[in-house]
């Protein structure tokens, strides 16, 4: 997501499931501060059993620049790796991406918004089996899918992402002072 696109108070929850994992994960990115080249986002994992948190400053372009995990009142620094690992478990890809097999418009609903919607369907190869790749953005929330599916020729999801949630907090505090 751009700069522009982002404003402090932003929430949003993603989920993922499937085959690839044994428990659905949640994933919430809280924008809770703006520096003159960063935002402050508080990123958090649940899977059912536990809850880890990081706080990211990123550059205007989205790119990590220090990451600090959130232990209770703690602030740990860490290394920019631990990001990486951190959201490693919302990945997956297919091996091979085979091309698009056609769009489908709709509309589509996040959270409690309506919003007209476009599926790519795409021909793609998991598992040395064929599949197919379904993703779903929006032009009401330019440079953020709402929403991705990967399932085998028989039905099975093998990988779901899915925007369920996404809010503004007016009432957010900065953290860019501290």
């Amino acid at each position: 997501m751009t700069s522009t696109q982002r404003r402090v108070g932003d929430v949003t929850v993603h989920r993922f499931s499937g085959e690839y994992r044994k428990t659905p994960l949640l994933f919430t990115e809280r924008v809770t501060g703006r520096e003159a080249k960063a935002w402050i986002v508080d990123l958090t994992l649940e899977d059912g059993t536990s809850s880890r948190s990081l706080r990211v400053r990123f550059d205007l372009a989205g790119r990590p620049l220090t990451a600090l995990r959130l232990d209770g009142a703690r602030e740990v620094s860490v290394p920019i790796d631990e990001y990486y690992a951190f959201v490693e478990p919302t990945v997956f890809a297919a091996e091979q991406n085979d091309g698009l097999l056609g769009v489908e418009r709709a509309t589509c609903l996040v959270g409690e918004r309506e919003l007209d919607c476009e599926t790519k369907n795409y021909r793609v190869r998991v598992g040395g089996r064929s599949g197919k790749l379904k993703v779903t953005e929006s032009a009401a929330l330019p440079g953020r899918d709402l929403g991705g599916e990967i399932t085998t020729a028989d039905g099975r999801v093998i990988y779901r992402a899915e925007l369920v949630e996404l809010t503004h907090e007016t009432t957010s505090s900065s953290v860019a002072g501290r």
